[in-house]
């Protein structure tokens, strides 16, 4: 053989080797890159898929609700039917409503009214709240006539003893006194109650509002009021001048800052105070008699009251427990 005859034989075989190494790496890599990809992607051993265990982070479950709480059906606010503790804790829902404000009926918040569960049970015994006759007053009512009483004096003394029985209903609350009234009406029956028990209203803001704006309205809402003690005569100057010192302490009380929709302030009237709290956390404590009671006396006002819907459901509310 030649020398160019084996140099172009060698060069065959050499071209033929490298074919076939070339084919043996590209096996190779492809099977590498398999390999990695079933293994980064977890494919092996295959597992099925539980579809409740699938979470898109696009979509939020809606939040539970629960009985022990009462939604507003203006605002969707929810209402705990007992407060937790803290301020007011244990103070029981009576009634709640939305606030508005402008020709617009715009919302501003929905308020709850809270009072004592002892007296609620006890209304009955409260001047004013009387909602059924009490077994002595139906026995001196129905009377037989086996003690010798005619149809006429059976009718008398049915009269009298209903005369002598205040029955609430919720137009007594809705209704505004009148001069030598038979019975107690209007926010008379809530100042009654106030009397007798430590009350709140817990405030939830249905947009986003701030503590300087709450304030300001809690400021307009008892400065009517003391105008209209005031000309009722009701209030001395020295009243006045201290009312100037708790007015300054109730303004005192509220920071700056927002207050996010759906947080909540509560106003607790006890033994002659006011305690404000912001979602648990006391702001201050006003201890002035009038200014605790008054304040919550303008959500039940006779005229120009801060939230109709609140007053109407307290009225009503008040009746049901009555009649527990």
């Amino acid at each position: 053989m030649s020398f160019r005859a084996g140099l172009s034989s060698a060069l065959r075989v050499s071209r033929t080797s490298l074919k076939r190494n070339a084919s043996c790496l590209a096996v190779i890599g492809t099977a590498t890159v398999a390999v990695y990809t079933f293994e980064t992607l977890d494919l092996a051993p295959f597992r099925p898929l539980r579809l409740d265990s699938v979470q898109s982070p696009n979509l939020k479950t809606p939040a539970p609700t629960s009985s022990a709480f009462r939604l507003d059906p203006d605002t969707s606010i929810q209402h705990p039917l007992v407060l937790a503790p803290g301020p007011g804790a244990g103070l029981e829902l009576v009634g709640l409503g939305v606030r508005t404000v402008s020709f617009l009926r715009v919302k501003v918040y929905s308020a709850a009214f809270y009072a004592e569960r002892a007296v609620l049970d006890a209304l009955d015994s409260l001047e004013g709240f009387r909602v059924r006759p009490s077994s002595a007053d139906a026995t001196h009512a129905l009377c037989s006539r086996d003690e010798g009483w005619d149809e006429s004096e059976m009718r008398d003394g049915n009269e009298a003893a209903n005369s002598s029985i205040q029955t609430y209903t919720p137009a007594h609350l809705l209704t505004p006194p009148t001069p030598d009234g038979p019975q107690m009406t209007g926010e008379a029956l809530v100042r009654r109650l106030l009397y007798a028990s430590a009350v709140a209203v817990r405030i939830v803001p249905v947009r986003s509002t701030d503590f300087a704006h709450l304030r300001d309205g809690f400021t307009r809402a008892l400065l009517a009021r003391q105008k209209l003690a005031r000309a009722r005569g009701e209030l001395s100057e020295a009243d006045d001048e201290r009312l100037a010192t708790s007015m300054q302490a109730l303004k005192a009380a509220f920071p700056a800052g927002s207050v996010p929709k759906g947080k909540a302030l509560l106003l607790v009237s006890s033994n002659g105070s006011l305690q404000i709290s912001y979602e648990g956390r006391t702001l201050g404590t006003v201890d002035d008699a009038w200014v605790a009671c008054e304040l919550v006396m303008a959500y039940f006002a006779d005229k120009d009251v801060i939230s109709p819907k609140l007053k109407d459901d307290v009225a009503r509310g008040l009746a049901e427990v009555g009649k527990r």
